[in-house]
């Protein structure tokens, strides 16, 4: 039941992303996955969409982290202009790994938006063709953020909350 309403709104999403973009809007909006925990500035995200993407014409801007245990390898590199490299140009397999937080346009998703389009689109397809045009800009966030996706990651946050709360009560 819960895979077939998410592909009922994902179609719905695709729907909504192409009458914005037939009527010419190209609007940037914020995506963050609902199973990580930070403390990152999310105001920042607001400059990052009506400035540097704005100058840059870049179609999406990534929030990278340093590799956490689970994720050793890595998902993205920066080149010095402040772009994700492609995979063939990255000098590792990634040195840093994506936070799941974004700031992605509209225009991103036109060509997946076809009427015949697979309506479970994924996220790493859409942002490799983007990549590969040099349209996706990043940033290294060093504060607290974490993916929580798993019992075993959640249980972690859990007890490092109450360690904090143990200490402020002190």
């Amino acid at each position: 039941v819960d895979q077939e309403l998410d592909k009922e709104l994902d179609k719905e999403l695709d729907q909504e992303l192409g009458k914005e973009l037939d009527q010419g809007r190209d609007q940037a909006f914020v995506v963050v996955n609902s199973d990580i925990w930070t403390d990152f500035p999310y105001q920042r995200l607001l400059d990052v969409a009506t400035g540097s993407m704005a100058q840059n014409r870049c179609s999406a801007h990534l929030v990278l982290i340093e590799n956490p245990d689970h994720n050793l390898t890595g998902d993205f590199d920066l080149g010095a202009d402040g772009l994700v490299l492609p995979p063939k140009q990255q000098q590792k397999s990634g040195a840093f790994t994506f936070s799941g937080i974004s700031v992605l346009k509209q225009a991103l998703f036109k060509p997946f938006l076809t009427p015949d389009a697979d309506h479970s689109l994924a996220l790493y397809p859409v942002l490799l063709q983007a990549i590969k045009a040099r349209q996706v800009s990043a940033e290294i966030y060093g504060g607290d953020c974490g993916d929580i996706g798993t019992p075993q990651r959640l249980e972690e946050l859990d007890q490092k909350i109450r360690q904090i709360r143990e200490l402020n009560k002190s």
